[in-house]
């Protein structure tokens, strides 16, 4: 039995992706304002999994709170800004998450989004 190591066209810079963005969760000036920085992809059908990377903003020493989630709905429903649609937590026993967080997932889904809930923290999608 022969193993072969495969390299990926996406770690070439021939096709994937690699996009990051820092979100800062500011104090609502009004009680009802619930809209958190939010950032999202519709990962490309060429990619067939992609690594979810959140960390505590380097310097920053407060506490963080995030949540991470999926959906299946189509572009069309999800919207241009990730708003529409229904969206699930990628683990259904874990809400929200406190520290810092690295997992992959598989591309079964039309969209990821990661919201900042409390603190400021980089998120990064590679695929």
């Amino acid at each position: 039995m022969a193993f072969t190591k495969i390299v990926p066209k996406a770690r070439s810079g021939i096709t994937g992706m690699s996009v990051e963005a820092d979100l800062i969760a500011e104090a609502a000036a009004d009680e009802n304002d619930s809209s958190n920085p939010t950032c999202w992809i519709n990962p490309p059908e060429r990619v067939a999994a992609v690594t979810v990377a959140v960390h505590k903003k380097s310097g920053y020493e407060g506490d963080i709170e995030y949540s991470i989630e999926c959906t299946c709905n189509t572009t069309s429903v999800i919207g241009e800004d990730g708003s529409g649609g229904y969206w699930d937590c990628v683990e259904s026993d874990t809400e929200t998450y406190t520290a810092d967080k690295v997992f992959m997932l598989t591309n079964c889904v039309t969209g990821i989004r990661v919201t900042c809930l409390s603190g400021k923290i980089n998120v990064a999608f590679v695929g």
